[in-house]
């Protein structure tokens, strides 16, 4: 008997919350880390998304929380309040989600992303697994093409659309 195999999937958030997916990659032939965000609402839209290259940090797991700060900063920017801010760095939202303030090497970035969600109305952190991410994942190597820092409204990198639309056909 044939079985399929089930893969994790972008789910939509409940209305009227957003969904701001993030990941970060790093390019180490150049020292450089790229970070990809995107917002979608609860039928899947794309309400706003966001590559940004920057300079290798010390490590990936400081990629990662930065890409959290910034989805969280693009998210305030964009007059988002409440949202579901998902990502596949299970150390970077059990950070986020924990009460201690660490005093780690990552502490800091830790407390400023925390400091940006506490400016918001409502911030909820959830972890996916990468084939869940897999747009913003792609985003965030795109973001090699990019000068430093580009968003895009209602819309995603050109080459990126099918990757959303088949997101939605999913859901309908």
């Amino acid at each position: 008997m044939p079985h399929s195999i089930s893969w994790p999937i972008w789910k939509p958030p409940p209305w009227p919350k957003l969904k701001v997916n993030f990941d970060g990659a790093v390019f180490r032939e150049n020292q450089r880390a790229r970070v990809g965000v995107i917002v979608r609402d609860a039928v899947g839209r794309v309400c706003a998304s966001m590559a940004e290259s920057f300079h290798l940090p010390f490590s990936v797991f400081a990629v990662e929380v930065l890409a959290a700060k910034k989805a969280l900063q693009l998210a305030k920017d964009l007059g988002f309040h409440s949202i579901i801010l998902e990502g596949d760095s299970k150390m970077a939202i059990d950070g986020l989600l924990s009460k201690n303030s660490s005093l780690n090497e990552y502490g800091h970035l830790m407390s400023e992303a925390k400091e940006v969600a506490d400016q918001m109305d409502l911030v909820e952190f959830q972890f996916v697994p990468r084939q869940a991410n897999k747009a913003t994942h792609n985003i965030a190597r795109h973001a090699r093409h990019v000068s430093e820092f580009t968003v895009w409204m209602e819309d995603v990198p050109p080459h990126l659309v099918f990757v959303i639309q088949a997101n939605l056909a999913i859901h309908q």
